[in-house]
């Protein structure tokens, strides 16, 4: 089967992947009942776990954020809140700047630090994307 035939159904992001900001992207994907970050968060702080058991005193565990977007899903692990707390603080101040959201984010994002010692690294072709995750 061809990529774009089997592709078909699938949602476009690409309006939106690549903004300066998450509102846009968020919006959409929580028009679709995005989820895949919840989900996924159990697995990734079970390897979390894992790497700290193996690495010991020595070291603390690094993930590479394939597929980063806006480092939604190293939000999720490094920090206690969920999808819908995440996209809804960034779903209520559209209309502020980029360098706004960002402060605004990370001094939300600091309140809620779960995982002090974990270090992510986010990989995704989307440059503002990765930008604004750093």
């Amino acid at each position: 089967m061809q990529y774009t035939i089997a592709n078909k159904a699938k949602a476009s992001f690409d309006d939106v992947y690549n903004a300066r900001t998450p509102h846009a992207y968020l919006a959409k994907m929580a028009g679709l009942g995005y989820r895949i970050g919840d989900h996924a968060t159990p697995f990734f702080s079970r390897a979390i776990n894992h790497a700290r058991r193996s690495n010991g005193p020595q070291g603390s565990p690094t993930i590479l954020d394939v597929g980063c977007s806006y480092g939604i899903g190293s939000a999720l692990v490094l920090h206690q809140t969920n999808y819908d707390s995440l996209s809804a603080f960034f779903t209520s101040e559209e209309s502020e700047s980029v360098d706004a959201c960002i402060a605004r984010a990370t001094e939300w994002l600091a309140q809620r630090r779960s995982q002090p010692d974990v270090k992510c690294i986010g990989l995704d072709q989307a440059k503002n994307a990765v930008a604004f995750a750093k």
